[in-house]
């Protein structure tokens, strides 16, 4: 009896064993979601604000009460099995500036990412920008996200100094990380994933991808764009 009880003690303490080492293993795999590579490859709009290009500098102390000239546009819902993202973009040029060499641009690209209700959902999400082939080359001057924020929701600055310092703040949730390649320092972008969730998001959430370049004076950027999620 004694010996059987012990048996049956140690086999239960082993399957005790296995299985929690299962779940550790399947939750590692769940709380840690990965983007696939070549997520986001395909083009999905171009941004540019040609017109903007042929105003001139507004003259003096007129720069500071001059307004921005935006263009912009709302693209086709990306609708996936776990959910969706509406996205919108503007061009904008800054007009309160009276630099005789450069003019200034800030690309604003925004939206909602929504997970479809439990058990389905999202893990990730990637929104980025690049130069088209058909712009006039630009310079980097700063942009949003430039770091990763991690944790609970929390509600940011999202200010780009002297390009955009009246902008609005966004909340971030999950994992939320601003893409930086120095081999492609004209790009930018944002990759979100929900770290540490046990379960895909089936909320709301903001998407925000900001940059402010520079162009030699009456030239114009324009941005391809790309876009993804999935679960």
């Amino acid at each position: 009896m004694g010996n059987t009880h012990r048996l049956l003690t140690s086999g239960l303490v082993v399957a005790v064993a296995i299985a929690l080492i299962g779940a550790g293993v399947a939750y590692a795999a769940i709380s840690s979601p990965t983007i696939p590579p070549g997520a986001a490859s395909m083009r999905i709009a171009i941004a540019e604000n040609l017109d903007a290009a042929a105003l001139p500098d507004p003259a003096a102390d007129a720069a500071f009460d001059a307004g921005t000239v935006p263009a912009n546009a709302c693209l086709d819902r990306i609708t996936r099995p776990g959910g969706w993202l509406d996205l919108c973009w503007a061009v904008i040029r800054q007009m309160n500036e009276v630099d005789p060499a450069e003019d200034y641009y800030v690309l604003r690209v925004w939206g909602t990412l929504s997970g479809n209700p439990a058990p389905s959902g999202l893990r990730w999400a990637v929104v980025r920008a690049g130069p088209d082939p058909a712009s006039d080359p630009f310079e980097f001057r700063a942009g949003w996200p430039d770091t990763t924020y991690d944790g609970p929701c929390q509600e940011t600055s999202t200010d780009l100094g002297i390009f955009e310092s009246a902008d609005q703040p966004v909340t971030v949730c999950g994992r939320t990380t601003g893409l930086d390649d120095p081999s492609d320092p004209e790009s930018a972008g944002v990759e979100w994933t929900c770290a540490s969730c046990l379960f895909p998001m089936s909320t709301t959430q903001e998407v925000l991808v900001t940059e402010a370049v520079a162009v030699p004076e009456g030239r114009s950027p324009i941005w391809d764009l790309y876009a993804d999620i999935g679960s």
